[in-house]
């Protein structure tokens, strides 16, 4: 192992905690939900009350008219990790779509508030209330 990595791994080790209390300290009264999800432009988005843990944002935990996600959808997240953005896939794209999402969990390891499935037209958006 070069030095470099190494001192990087040492900065990560002692930054971690540090980050992971204030992120716990800044989000600790909140409950974590979906706030808004946009149909636009060919691709879904799903905005979350606190950033969400990547891993947790599977094609499982994503259905859209009762089916999991193809493999050919990626993730993709904003800097803040409260947004996720896929692509429609072509057959979608003037259809309504049922979607469900479940089981995500917050940066915090927080499981998301349960919603029920919804239903998306294109150029539709969707936004709850705490």
């Amino acid at each position: 192992m070069t030095k470099g990595i190494f001192l990087i791994l040492m900065i990560l080790s002692f930054v971690s905690p540090v980050c992971a209390d204030r992120l716990s300290s800044y989000y600790e009264n909140q409950n974590f939900s979906i706030e808004e999800c946009e149909r636009e432009d060919g691709k879904i988005s799903i905005e979350f009350s606190i950033p969400v843990h990547p891993e947790s944002v599977t094609r499982e935990n994503i259905r859209i008219n009762g089916l999991p996600l193809p493999k050919a959808i990626q993730f993709f997240f904003n800097r803040r990790g409260d947004r996720v953005l896929f692509s429609e896939l072509p057959q979608w794209q003037n259809e309504i779509l049922c979607i469900e999402i479940s089981s995500v969990t917050s940066c915090l390891g927080d499981p998301m508030i349960p919603i029920p499935a919804f239903y998306l037209a294109p150029d539709d958006e969707l936004e709850w209330e705490d």
